[in-house]
């Protein structure tokens, strides 16, 4: 997106600092049954509520648990774990998302059935590779997540406003490039499937999902990521596929299904192609 979008969630950014935002950090562990209609990241994201009250269902070791999020509250969802937005009230989320290659910043108002509300979005795409400090510092918040801390945690509320002014910095020392466009959406595109996997990810819905022409969509692909559409997809699908035999317990064919693939049939043959091994001889190695 724009430099202007960049600006706006700059802004964002430093008046969340002000606030002394946030004071509390929920956080969301890998484990356990995912909630129906739940959605896995594959990436660590941190998300600080702007306004409005914002609830989430998720899973975790010890069963389903709901979090409910006030303004300037946080939530840090781990690699690997399931969510599921519950949608009763309006309210304005900002994301950070470290993704490989780049930062993903995202701001967006939702009304109580989950609809983004017009014209609300706003998102931008570093380009290059998340600083070693805010990535350093996601992963110290994966850990003491995955210790079990509690909303009020200290060492999570530090961790977490530490990553935002590092992001907020990161942020800072990017500039847009203008001859770069091409990357740049091909970084929005990448994002979108490893955070939307389980939606239809075909090349004429992704197309329009992002206004380009499916044949452009596929030149696109084919100039930036050295391969075409279809195998960027499957490669995607296959990275998650190997992180949910390591981090769940769905079987094969819940996850050959809740990754799109055809059949667990053709989930294996793929899988095998890719890492050398079946995947559930994978998930013995890993496990």
């Amino acid at each position: 997106m724009s430099e202007s979008a960049r600006s706006v969630l700059a802004s964002t950014l430093m008046d969340v600092l002000h606030n002394q935002a946030p004071r509390c950090v929920h956080a969301v562990r890998p484990g356990g049954r995912p909630p129906t209609g739940s959605q896995c990241f594959a990436l660590p994201r941190l998300m600080v509520v702007l306004s409005g009250h914002s609830i989430t269902e998720t899973s975790s070791p010890a069963g389903p648990q709901t979090i409910e999020a006030q303004s300037q509250d946080a939530i840090f969802t781990c690699p690997q774990a399931w969510t599921r937005g519950v949608w009763r009230a309006e309210h304005n989320l900002l994301a950070i998302v470290c993704h490989q290659g780049f930062t993903r910043f995202l701001r967006f108002n939702t009304d109580h059935r989950g609809r983004v509300i017009n014209n609300s979005k706003r998102w931008y795409h570093t380009h290059r590779d998340t600083s070693p400090p805010l990535a350093e510092t996601f992963r110290a918040m994966t850990v003491a997540s995955e210790r079990g801390s509690g909303p009020g945690d200290p060492v999570l509320v530090h961790l977490a406003q530490a990553a935002l002014q590092l992001a907020l910095e990161e942020l800072q020392r990017d500039r847009d490039h203008s001859d770069d466009t091409g990357a740049d959406l091909l970084r929005g595109i990448r994002a979108w499937i490893e955070e939307h996997g389980h939606e239809d990810c075909s090349r004429n819905a992704i197309a329009k999902r992002f206004g380009v022409h499916p044949n452009h969509l596929s030149r696109l692909v084919r100039l930036h990521a050295n391969c075409r559409f279809i195998d960027l997809i499957t490669e995607i699908r296959l990275d998650r596929a190997a992180a949910l035999l390591a981090y769940s317990t769905m079987s094969v064919a819940e996850i050959a299904t809740e990754l799109g693939f055809s059949s667990s049939t053709y989930l294996i043959r793929r899988f095998r192609d890719r890492f050398g091994t079946t995947p559930g001889l994978y998930r013995k190695q890993v496990t």
